[in-house]
This record gives structure tokens, sequence and C-alpha cells, in this order.
């Protein structure tokens, strides 16, 4: 098995989103989130918000890397756009909702640790596990 990375002009809502080992690392990954809200103290950090932000950063972030690593310049305000929403855009508008005072103090200290998050999703869910050509010929040859 290779790890290969998706193809350049791999759209926004693509098929891949939906690959089962993709499906179990969001599962995993709220279920994580949620357990974080629990037992961190934070009053910034509740249930909803981390359904909210993980899936949106679940179909942002792969996205958003791949128009940043391929270099997509005309796509880049798009990515931008993108990562903005799902780690500071989503954040402000359901506490802004929910009426939270320290909101201003708050948004700064989420991007910090939502930013590095953001990439790593979207470099884990760029990759796609393949047979390497040598092992599809040695099969082959095998048979």
């Amino acid at each position: 098995m290779t790890f290969t990375f998706l193809e350049k002009d791999c759209p926004l809502f693509s098929r891949a989103l939906i690959a089962p080992w993709r499906l179990c690392c969001l599962a995993a990954g709220l279920a994580l989130l949620c357990v974080g809200s629990h037992v961190t103290p934070s009053v910034d950090w509740d249930y909803p918000i981390s359904f909210i932000m993980g899936i949106c950063a679940y179909v942002c972030a792969p996205w958003t890397v791949r128009a940043l690593v391929y270099r997509r310049w005309k796509w880049l305000p798009v990515a931008f756009l993108l990562m903005w929403v799902s780690i500071d855009g989503v954040y402000s508008l359901y506490w802004w909702c929910r009426g939270f005072d320290a909101l201003q103090i708050f948004r700064g200290a989420n991007a910090i640790y939502c930013l590095p998050l953001y990439f790593a999703l979207g470099f884990l869910m760029n990759f796609e596990m393949r047979r390497s050509p040598t092992q599809t010929s040695i099969e082959e040859e095998s048979k």
C-alpha cells in the first residue's frame, strides 16, 4: 500500500468525503471533541460547537489544503474564506447568537488552537491508500 495525495482537481464536495475510513476519522474526532468539552472547564467549549466546527472543518479543510499545496492561485481567496469560516466564522456566529459576553477574549485563543488542527485534518484527509504499481505487478505475475 502506498499513500498518495488526492488529485489537484478534486472538487470541494467529492465522494472521497464519504470513504469509510474518513467517516471513521470524523466520528473519532467528534468523539474526542465532545470528551474534551466535557472534561475541560472552558466556558467557550460545548457539545454543539464541537459538532459545528468539526463537521465544517471535515468538509472544508481537505480542499483548502489542496488549494495551498497545488498553488491554485485563483482559488486561494475561496480557500482562505473557507478556512476563516471553519475556524472563526462559525465559532463567532454561534457565540454571538448565544450572547456570550467574552467572545472577543476567546476568539484569538480559539484561532491559535484550531488553525494547526485544521491543517492537520486537511493533510490527513487528503491522503488516499492505493496499491503501488510494484505491488500490482507482483500480484499479476504470481497468478
